[in-house]
Parts: structure tokens; sequence; C-alpha cells
């Protein structure tokens, strides 16, 4: 089951850990935090490549869009 974590108990945790480590973990520790700022910041930056296209069109110019498709698409003439 998950559960809720207390960011100050983090916080605290963290700072007790890099108070009391000697240099060589909190140089790895600095390394691992700028790596994955890094990666953060990547993930943010990738949109959609369909994103572009998000809200270019009106809600009336989407609405007759939608209604040409369903007029010309939903319906099967002739024989099936």
């Amino acid at each position: 089951m998950l559960q809720t974590i207390n960011k100050n108990t983090i916080r605290e945790q963290l700072l007790y850990e890099v108070n009391h480590s000697n240099p060589e973990v909190l140089e790895l520790f600095y390394n691992y935090i700028q790596v994955l700022k890094k990666s953060l910041q990547k993930e943010k930056k990738e949109e959609h490549h369909l994103s572009k296209y998000a809200g270019i069109l009106t809600h009336e110019e989407g609405q007759e869009m939608i209604d040409c498709i369903n007029r010309e698409f939903n319906n099967i003439e002739g024989e099936w």
C-alpha cells in the first residue's frame, strides 16, 4: 500500500545525510542530483509531435469538421 511521504521529513533526512557524509559520497550525491535534474528537464521539454496543432481550431471550426466527417464518412452507401 502506498503511503504519503512527508516532504519535510525527506528534506531533513537528506540534509542529515549530506551533513554526515564523507567528501566522496557528497560528490557522488551531487553528480546524481545534476543528472536527475537534466533528465527531468528533458522530460518536460519533449512534447508530442501533434501538440503543435492543439487549439488551432475555434470551437465552431471544430464542430464544422466533426459534422463534415459524420456526414461524409458515417453513412454506408450500397450493400455490404
